[in-house]
């Protein structure tokens, strides 16, 4: 055999090869090691479109999940909010209050306000007025709480 010959019988198997190669991955059926009838397999086999809105409900719940309806969500969401507001006032707020130097003192009502010390800032610059404590604040820091009534916060701070 010279060298034509071999790199005609070398060229023969190649073609033969990809032959066999084309009718594997085309014409073969698939066949995998993969465990059958699954659920997550069945949603697979059916798309999303072609379900039915119960056949959706009936899958997500099997999987583990809780389906609500906008309705109900929105009913949910809204018996959430109260008991929100009222877990955050089971326990006084405590913070340092850090008065400076040139503060008026609508700057101190609206730093206790942002430190949910008072909850009405009206109230608390009139209670300050007719006090006569407006111009006597001093500056400094000062340990106070949300349970601290607003007389007891103008002692303080103004001492």
């Amino acid at each position: 055999m010279n060298r034509k010959g071999v790199q005609i019988f070398a060229a023969g198997w190649f073609f033969a090869a990809c032959i066999v190669c084309i009718y594997y991955f085309i014409f073969a059926p698939n066949t995998s090691a993969e465990p059958k009838n699954t659920s997550y397999q069945n949603a697979e086999k059916h798309s999303i479109q072609q379900m039915e809105e119960q056949e959706i409900i009936t899958f997500l719940e099997a999987e583990g999940f809780t389906v609500l309806h906008n309705k109900e969500a929105e009913k949910l969401e809204q018996n959430k909010e109260p008991q929100q507001k009222e877990d955050s006032n089971d326990f006084p707020t405590h913070a340092v209050l850090h008065i400076e130097e040139g503060m008026n003192s609508n700057d101190a009502v609206s730093l206790l306000h942002q430190l949910n010390i008072i909850e009405n800032i009206d109230t608390f610059k009139k209670e300050l007025q007719n006090s006569e404590a407006a111009t006597n604040i001093q500056a400094g820091f000062y340990k106070v709480n949300s349970d601290m009534t607003e007389k007891e916060i103008i002692t303080k701070i103004t001492k």
